[in-house]
């Protein structure tokens, strides 16, 4: 028989954040999750051609030395000149990395739809991830959150963590489901090396745990969130103000008493 709608919802959002909040304490180390820490080991491919192998090269230099118009002129330039080579996908990639940086969300994107049919899978995959970076920023959010829910753990570099789990919280905000966005979020927070994302995650915790997480979510990221992260603070009290709104003094009570046992402050609202 089949379970109904509700059921299904509240399984896979279980098993999502479940899969996200794995990551939460390890996630400045490049948390590897349920799974091997993979992506991002790119296959060496090579060309038979050497003035193929040396205008990458310098197509390369010239991006290392921050000199993105160049490089981007070069890579389409090398793109251009040398159809059919083996080494036009890898050309193609970094230049959708850099058009990524520069907004060129369109143009990325069919660069990015290219790498992803190629028949080596580790350089298909980075083509896949990139396109659900830039799926999310062309308003395709479901699309990306499919994508990169399944890539949760695996980068090697932590830059490709954090670009993971900032768009998969915007793509989760965006579809409305809080619950999920606020796991990501969290993991986001736990990371060391986001300080540039430090003002963003602050604001998106404090909304979604304060407005838009409904009371269901709230309890269920009670039970799921690391006490040691930066959300369970917000949504315990949450909880606890929804217990007291709800008439639940019991529930109310043993959330008082966890938050006693971790220590958190306790203001004069909650004291009420």
């Amino acid at each position: 028989m089949p379970q109904p709608r509700a059921v299904i919802q509240s399984q896979r959002w279980v098993r999502a954040g479940l899969f996200i909040a794995l990551c939460v304490a390890n996630v400045s180390s490049g948390c590897t999750g349920p799974g091997r820490r993979d992506f991002g080991n790119l296959p060496t491919i090579t060309s038979a051609d050497p003035k193929a192998e040396t205008a990458l090269q310098q197509a390369r230099s010239l991006e290392e030395q921050g000199l993105s118009d160049s490089a981007v002129e070069r890579y389409k330039a090398f793109v251009a000149a040398h159809a059919g080579d083996p080494l036009v996908p890898v050309a193609e990639l970094e230049l959708g990395r850099i058009l990524l940086k520069q907004n060129k969300n369109a143009e990325a994107d069919s660069l990015f739809e290219r790498v992803a049919r190629h028949r080596e899978p580790a350089l298909a995959e980075q083509g896949r991830f990139y396109g659900a970076v830039t799926a999310h920023r062309l308003g395709n959010h479901l699309a990306a959150v499919n994508v990169l829910q399944r890539m949760i753990g695996r980068p090697i570099d932590p830059a490709d963590t954090r670009l993971l789990l900032r768009t998969l919280s915007e793509a989760l905000i965006a579809l409305g489901r809080a619950g999920e966005a606020s796991v990501a979020v969290d993991a986001l927070a736990a990371d060391a090396g986001a300080a540039s994302d430090r003002p963003w995650v602050q604001a998106q915790l404090a909304l979604l745990t304060r407005q838009k997480a409904t009371a269901t979510e709230i309890e269920r990221l009670v039970r799921e969130l690391d006490h040691e992260g930066a959300a369970w603070r917000l949504v315990v009290r949450r909880a606890l103000l929804d217990a007291d709104a709800a008439g639940n003094s019991a529930r109310a009570r043993e959330l008082l008493e966890m938050m006693r046992d971790e220590d958190l402050t306790i203001d004069a609202e909650l004291a009420a």
